[in-house]
């Protein structure tokens, strides 16, 4: 709905000789939705400029999108707090002047120490801004980690193997390793009320550790039916960082999102056989899903299996649901690879309440399966 520019200002309102609004308190607003462009969405125009450039001249544009908030964990924590009616905040208040201004924007103890924590956001907001600041003044001599190296995540009957490439340790300062598990999604994910997919460091080698540098983790403490993600940073010792640019004694690591993975690894166990084919968990309740798997709250699994079957799931009435090719030689199967495939049927919808029949079937012999569904 913009008309094409013809030298009328876009904004008004602004602080004197800027291009910055006025806080919207200082406006006299009290609630974002009382802005005049509350359903707007793109509101961001950047402009540079004029300049006069003769043939050979040039100008460099820097430009920076800073972004900063709670973590997710302490964001779940405060939020816990808060709707429990317990949230507690000590130390100088970090509220703008419109809860002055407002009182009944934090009607109460606990509102008012929730709002706190949540401005506590414009802490790390403004940290990464000058960090940005920093990196230009410094002419972009910011110290790095080695790069991630490369990762394999293999499910086992016992473990979960994970294996990296040797690629960091091209780098000078490189010192060693590090391992970081997470259950139930490759997060940190708020999932039926309860915080899960939080990353943790579960191995290190190398460096100032206590384990010599290798490329290879067997994750033995995986407990059955459970998804895990992982991901493998690379650390330094901090020897090359600059002087006067950032403290040599302060390690770097490599980043989660370079190599964390995002299909699920699952611990299994060894063959059986048919006698001891079981299905988990039986009854499955969706009201219990905090006791089920977590991050997979559809997930029924065979267990105890030969290496090689075929499940068929049949409906009470003996309508053929979805058949399941068992044969990657462990003694577990889940109904589903992916999420939302977890109870689905072969045309990819979820399953209704009822009794349903698993024939598992090898070359030999046929078991009969009964197991109840309450959704």
């Amino acid at each position: 709905g913009f008309e094409p520019l013809d030298g009328t200002p876009y904004m008004s309102g602004t602080y004197a000789g800027t291009h910055h609004t006025l806080r919207f308190d200082e406006q006299g607003l009290k609630y974002v939705r009382d802005v005049d462009w509350w359903t707007w969405r793109a509101c961001s125009y950047t402009a540079a400029g004029p300049w006069t450039l003769n043939f050979g001249d040039s100008i460099r544009i820097v430009w920076a999108t800073v972004i900063g908030s709670l973590s997710p964990e302490k964001a779940w924590e405060v939020g816990s707090a808060w709707a429990n009616e317990n949230a507690t905040w000590t130390g100088p208040s970090k509220l703008p002047p419109p809860y002055q201004d407002y009182p009944d924007l934090a009607p109460t103890p606990n509102d008012e120490a929730k709002d706190n924590w949540v401005f506590t956001g414009k802490d790390s907001l403004f940290q990464n801004a000058w960090n940005a600041q920093w990196a230009v003044r410094n002419d972009y001599k910011v110290p790095i980690p080695p790069p991630a190296p490369s990762v394999t995540v293999t499910s086992l009957p016992d473990r979960i193997k994970v294996e990296w490439g040797n690629e960091p340790e091209a780098a000078d300062d490189f010192a060693g390793y590090r391992v970081y598990r997470a259950i139930g999604h490759p997060g940190p994910f708020v999932d039926e009320g309860r915080l899960i997919g939080v990353w943790e460091p579960v191995f290190e080698c190398g460096e100032g550790t206590s384990n010599a540098l290798t490329q290879v983790y067997e994750d033995t403490d995986a407990d059955r039916g459970q998804a895990y993600y992982y991901y493998v940073a690379a650390f330094d010792n901090g020897v090359d960082n600059d002087p006067g640019v950032k403290d040599v004694s302060e390690s770097l690591e490599s980043g989660p999102f370079l190599n964390r993975t995002t299909r699920a690894a699952h611990l299994t166990r060894p063959p059986r056989t048919l006698a001891d084919a079981r299905v988990v968990p039986n009854p499955y309740h969706i009201n219990a899903r905090n006791l089920q798997f977590v991050g997979e709250p559809d997930k029924i699994m065979f267990m105890n299996l030969p290496p090689e079957c075929t499940i068929r799931i049949y409906t009470e009435s003996g309508d053929l649901v979805r058949t399941i090719l068992h044969n990657d030689g462990s003694g577990d199967e889940a109904w589903g690879t992916l999420p939302e495939e977890h109870s689905a049927t072969e045309e990819g919808q979820i399953i209704s309440s009822g009794i349903y029949i698993a024939l598992i079937e090898t070359d030999e012999d046929s078991k009969i399966l009964k197991f109840v569904v309450v959704r």
